[in-house]
């Protein structure tokens, strides 16, 4: 017997590649019809319809998703712009506020009830802009009214729509509240902290025509209330200058008060300004 390891001939070589195609073939099942790697060609009419037929599956499956998405992101929007319009407004009145009790000096408020503007005739119509503070000092009271006040502004802007940033915009407005920024503005910015919790959720009922169109006038609206609440301060202002020409001074009988202005019964210009004739040649050099 021979120990030498047989060697493979050029024949041998080529009997082996054939068995191996032919067992592959059968493998595959190409010898039933089926089309060859090497030989696979495409049809260009065959895969522009596969190509349109998966695009239009696509677009099928994935448009309602899109478009309740656009929806939910429209609503996200306004809820965002709506929030951060009021924290602005709720901002610069606790900073009107802040600002009236700096102005008043280092003293000590009588009680925690102040008011941030006294003795001031542009805010004689709400009482001098009543607020509370526990700060026993009303110019450092003034000054944390500020700072928060600016911390509301800054939070409604650009952080409102973070995890509970509802809540953090209620936390400040509580503690503008507490610092001398008065009772309106953190009261708005309470009602703004609320509003906010709302961003990101989608509602699951579909909205009524009377909700449908007041989602539609949303942005009008919120143009009619800051413009309201922004004419609020020179509206004041002029209210309290235009009624004193229309008021008399009225003094109490047997002297038990002081004289104060009220409003005249019966209101003519002819009691108030009148016209005098001069002699010719009627010049200021000359009467």
């Amino acid at each position: 017997m021979s120990d030498r390891t047989p060697v493979l001939t050029r024949d041998s070589r080529r009997l082996s590649a054939a068995t191996a195609l032919s067992s592959a073939l059968l493998t595959k099942g190409w010898w039933r019809g089926d089309e060859s790697p090497y030989t696979r060609r495409s049809d260009p009419s065959i895969e522009w319809k596969k190509r349109k037929e998966s695009v239009m599956a696509s677009l099928t499956v994935t448009q309602p998703e899109a478009g309740g998405n656009q929806t939910v992101g429209r609503k996200r929007s306004a809820i965002r712009i709506v929030v951060s319009a009021f924290g602005v407004l709720a901002a610069l009145a606790g900073i009107e506020h802040g600002v009236g009790a700096f102005l008043q000096g280092g003293v000590a408020p009588l009680s925690l009830v102040i008011e941030s503007w006294p003795d001031t005739a542009g805010f004689e119509l709400v009482s001098g802009e009543p607020a509370m503070t526990l700060i026993p000092n009303l110019a450092v009271s003034g000054v944390v009214a500020i700072l928060v006040a600016l911390a509301v502004g800054i939070w409604a802007v650009w952080y409102i729509d973070r995890p509970r940033g509802g809540l953090v915009l209620i936390g400040l407005s509580v503690l503008l509240f507490l610092a001398g920024g008065g009772f309106g503005p953190p009261l708005i910015g309470v009602i703004a902290g609320v509003t906010a919790t709302r961003i990101g959720r989608s509602g699951r009922e579909q909205p009524g025509p009377v909700r449908a169109a007041l989602a539609r006038l949303w942005p009008w609206l919120l143009g009619a209330a800051l413009v309201g609440y922004l004419s609020l301060v020179p509206g004041m202002v002029l209210v309290s200058l235009v009624p004193r020409l229309r008021q008399v001074v009225h003094r109490p009988r047997f002297g038990l008060d002081t004289p104060l202005w009220v409003d005249a019964p019966t209101f003519d210009v002819a009691d108030h300004v009148r016209t005098h004739g001069l002699d010719l040649p009627g010049s200021d050099d000359n009467p």
